[in-house]
């Protein structure tokens, strides 16, 4: 493909995201509950050794976040059939366009968790350990990690429903967007 070729998908992609205001509201709810998300992962190892007091913990931890969404999706993704006939998919032009931005929503999402993490943790007085060395964290350090597992997702999942309030995709408005790219 020519570069220009690349180009006009691109802008197109982007011009179609640009009147995608559904879409726009789903992918900012996700992101946000992609950080929610990125934020416990990043905690899970800190919270099975310092607040479980039990490295072997972790793998408990993460099983108790993973395991529920691996029981709930297949639930999930018939849930729109069972309730709805609507379609509530993109049209086959903007699906590239969309997964891959909804890629990097997550691939932001969690990499911004894990952020969040390390700053509470360094501003909560966190102390950095190298294998093989023992320290004792200061009480701020632990409540740091405590709030970053659950306070700090627990309003960032609660954000993330403000912005689902917004999404509002039906028929009508995939072929309205169809229509326009015609």
């Amino acid at each position: 493909m020519t570069a220009s070729t690349w180009r006009d998908q691109y802008m197109s992609g982007f011009r179609t995201l640009g009147r995608s205001q559904s879409f726009r509201a789903l992918l900012g709810t996700f992101v946000l509950q992609a950080l929610a998300t990125g934020t416990m992962l990043a905690g899970a190892q800190y919270v099975a050794t310092w607040v479980l007091r039990s490295e072997d913990a972790v793998t408990f931890v993460f099983v108790a976040l993973v395991g529920p969404a691996l029981l709930a999706t297949p639930g999930w993704t018939m849930l729109p059939d069972v309730i709805s006939h609507d379609e509530r998919t993109s049209g086959p032009g903007q699906a590239g366009t969309f997964t891959g931005i909804w890629t990097a929503g997550e691939t932001v999402g969690f990499a911004l968790g894990a952020t969040a993490v390390s700053l509470t943790l360094a501003a909560t007085g966190y102390i950095s350990t190298v294998a093989g060395t023992t320290v004792e964290q200061p009480e701020a350090a632990i409540t740091g990690i405590v709030l970053s597992f659950s306070i700090l997702p627990a309003v960032l999942m609660g954000a993330s429903l403000l912005t689902l309030r917004r999404y509002r995709l039906r028929r009508a408005d995939i072929d309205a967007v169809a229509d326009s790219d015609a």
